[in-house]
């Protein structure tokens, strides 16, 4: 469902539906108002936070692409999950910055305008060398990318402070034998499964 604030009707409704051998990206404005914007997709998509855009991914490649219409622009990244595996993930817009991050190992960022492209590096400027995240959630009040890594003694949680621009990423937090479920309070805190039980995690920034 878009984030947009729909004020004259129902909200717009995306949705990769199956056309026999794959998927279209279908965008759904009413019961007899449906759109094909793009044919052939990876059936996993996101919205952008003002709800105008939907970033998706065909054949390693991420496009991203106006909800009025297919904008037919060229992709704003390549080789995207090449080396690294595919686990069904769509891409994470990093708030209303115009950058967008997929997993990767341990991610990419990419600007959604195509300008750009690249993998940002821990404080000390080294390239970060951590797994691949199974699960994302990007905290624009805080700056935050919260990730679900798979170590060698099972499922752990990252926390990773990004600085301003996004080329370094800061591990501030590491919590392992844990699994990120989603959100409790979008952009401030999340809920983590652990053998003990649940638990809930207030976000903060690093000093």
């Amino acid at each position: 469902i878009t984030p947009m604030e729909m004020l004259d009707g129902p909200p717009s409704v995306a949705a990769a539906i199956h056309n026999g051998q794959g998927f279209d990206l279908v965008l759904v404005r009413g019961p007899e108002n449906r759109t094909v914007l793009v044919e052939d997709i990876d059936p996993f998509f996101s919205w952008s936070p003002d709800g105008r855009m939907l970033a998706y991914l065909r054949r390693n490649e991420l496009f991203v692409t106006d909800v009025a219409s297919d904008s037919g622009n060229p992709p704003i990244a390549s080789g995207v999950y090449a080396n690294s595996g595919w686990l069904g993930d769509a891409p994470l817009w990093l708030g209303d910055s115009g950058y967008l991050l997929y997993a990767d190992a341990p991610f990419t960022i990419v600007a959604a305008d195509g300008s750009e492209t690249f993998v940002p590096a821990s404080g000390d400027g080294v390239s970060l060398d951590n797994g691949r995240p199974l699960a994302m959630l990007y905290s624009s009040t805080h700056n935050q990318l919260i990730a679900e890594t798979e170590g060698m003694f099972g499922s752990g949680v990252m926390f990773y402070q990004f600085e301003e621009g996004f080329e370094t990423a800061v591990v501030s937090m590491q919590i392992a034998d844990a699994q990120l479920a989603g959100w409790y309070e979008e952009n401030e805190s999340v809920i983590l499964v652990t053998p003990r039980g649940s638990m809930i995690l207030s976000l903060t920034l690093d000093e």
